[in-house]
């Protein structure tokens, strides 16, 4: 079983807020529509900055948090559901924001969509085995309130912005130590279309002008329910059964903050106790790939983890897939 060391992390959100009751008033909702239907208290928006200035946030506070400067640090791994730009990768417009410190190294993206962050973590755990590298670093942060249609409330409403940060490290510090006890990942493509925004790629790189909605981003959140629904128990009795584990031995769940209803179905759909589900969905929305990362800085910070505690990371993201990351704390 993989040891990884995590020696930093940290999360940041932008600066402009819009409370619920507001965008119930811009989109002429009755007051406490859009809470009730998303479960959305607030959500922030990243008024002229970029995702990568947001990343750059996040990396300073994962490093300061690390006690490491950035010519420590030997990769980095872009970990975001949306490109800032389509070329170059994310990852290497997050290093162009330290420029100045005239490190090079490696930078790619692994984007999983919402799941980018189980993914990436997955791929830092095996570069670290190989003790290629000494500290990794992945990023997660979305930016994208210009694909957002007003016309589709649940997306507008729902998706907000932030960026997360962790650090990984083979190195023997005083810090964070977790067993990756398994890792599980599925893809139903059956279901690709449900969530999706068709513009922008090689298959429509131009919308047609009568057809400007290609550019937003599309999700049939009905759909994606049933999805989670009819797939999730049997995907995780699997995973749990290969782990001689049951639900209620899992003290800490960090699930990607899809919507409130949504993580309220989940709860029940695979009987996990309410209150040991961090749920911080009302305060920053759906982040996408930042935030299975937010929620978990948010645990560490947060919480004491005793050893011997396990952490589940868990979600679902467009393609349709699933992902599931159990730790252990040493």
């Amino acid at each position: 079983m993989t040891i990884i060391n995590i020696v930093g992390s940290g999360r940041v959100v932008p600066k402009a807020v819009k409370y619920s009751t507001e965008i119930d008033k811009e989109l002429g909702r009755m007051p406490g529509f859009i809470e009730a239907k998303t479960g959305i208290a607030r959500r922030f928006f990243n008024i002229g900055g970029t995702a990568a200035e947001l990343a750059a946030d996040a990396v300073r506070l994962a490093l300061v948090d690390a006690e490491l400067q950035y010519s420590d640090i030997d990769l980095i791994i872009g970990a975001s559901g949306t490109p800032q730009q389509i070329i170059p990768c994310n990852a290497s417009l997050v290093a162009e924001q330290f420029v100045t410190e005239k490190h090079d190294i490696p930078c790619f993206d692994v984007n999983a969509t919402c799941l980018s962050f189980i993914s990436a973590f997955e791929v830092a755990a095996t570069f670290l085995e190989t003790n290629k590298y000494k500290n990794i670093l992945v990023v997660s942060a979305e930016s994208g309130d210009g694909a957002l249609n007003k016309g589709h409330f649940e997306s507008y409403a729902l998706i907000g912005n932030a960026a997360a940060a962790f650090i990984f490290s083979n190195e023997e510090k005083q810090t964070e130590k977790f067993r990756i006890l398994d890792t599980q990942f599925c893809t139903y493509a059956e279901f690709t279309h449900a969530a999706e925004i068709r513009a922008g790629g090689s298959a429509l790189y131009l919308a047609e002008e009568t057809n400007k909605d290609d550019y937003y981003f599309n999700m049939d959140g009905k759909k994606l329910i049933r999805v989670m629904l009819k797939k999730m128990p049997s995907f995780m009795d699997s995973f749990m059964n290969a782990n001689n584990l049951t639900m209620d031995q899992i003290h800490h769940f960090v699930p990607h903050q899809a919507s409130g209803p949504g993580i309220n179905i989940l709860a029940k759909a695979l009987n996990i106790p309410v209150e040991r589900i961090v749920n911080i969905i009302a305060d920053y929305g759906n982040t996408i790939a930042a935030s299975i990362p937010f929620t978990l800085d948010y645990l560490l910070d947060t919480k004491v983890i005793e050893s011997g505690e396990y952490i589940m990371l868990i979600g679902t993201g467009a393609g349709v897939s699933i992902g599931v990351i159990l730790l252990q704390k040493v």
